[in-house]
């Protein structure tokens, strides 16, 4: 389901923003570290100190009202010229155990060198399953108009990107022009 694009950019980037909303759909929004393996992101809950181990997290509370989530995984730069992000939305189970938790677990420590040092091991973790209508990677350039690209179309970049103009380019496909592959 995802693109090659996609996986590029997401394995590039060390930070996503998770939201979760409660049975009254109330948002909540956290900075997490993540892996993606097929078409499944993962969040590991680390050992750092967030509250009483008799309190859920309320990203756990809320996954087990609501599993709808989205993951934002986004690229900053001064120059908005290199703007970024990939929007993945899905719905999240809790792994407490088994063979897909330990996995998971696995991935994440090799990919977080940080978490080899916690006792991880017995925390949860939580999987996102990647359902989208299409796939599709957005970078921003600044411009004011959108303009969606429709599946293996070509791009022509705009002869000069001024604060006058914004355009948001979709790319669709399976492989990505040679322009975006640093988006």
């Amino acid at each position: 389901m995802l693109s090659e694009m996609e996986r590029l950019f997401l394995k590039n980037r060390r930070v996503a923003h998770l939201a979760t909303a409660d049975r009254d759909a109330a948002p909540h929004v956290v900075p997490v570290c993540f892996a993606i393996c097929n078409d499944t992101l993962y969040v590991t809950i680390d050992a750092k100190p967030k509250r009483s181990l008799s309190t859920p997290l309320k990203r756990l509370k809320n996954i087990a009202q609501n599993p709808a989530v989205a993951v934002v995984v986004d690229r900053y730069e001064e120059d908005w010229g290199q703007l970024g992000w990939v929007m993945l939305r899905g719905h999240a189970e809790i792994l407490i155990d088994g063979r897909e938790h330990d996995q998971a677990q696995a991935l994440l420590r090799s990919r977080y060198p940080q978490l080899k040092r916690m006792q991880i091991a017995e925390l949860p973790v939580i999987a996102v399953r990647i359902v989208m209508p299409r796939a599709g990677v957005t970078c921003r350039w600044q411009s004011h108009t959108s303009v969606q690209l429709p599946h293996r179309c070509a791009y022509t970049p705009p002869m000069e990107a001024s604060g006058a103009r914004r355009h948001v380019l979709t790319w669709v496909g399976t492989e990505a022009p040679s322009l975006w592959r640093n988006c």
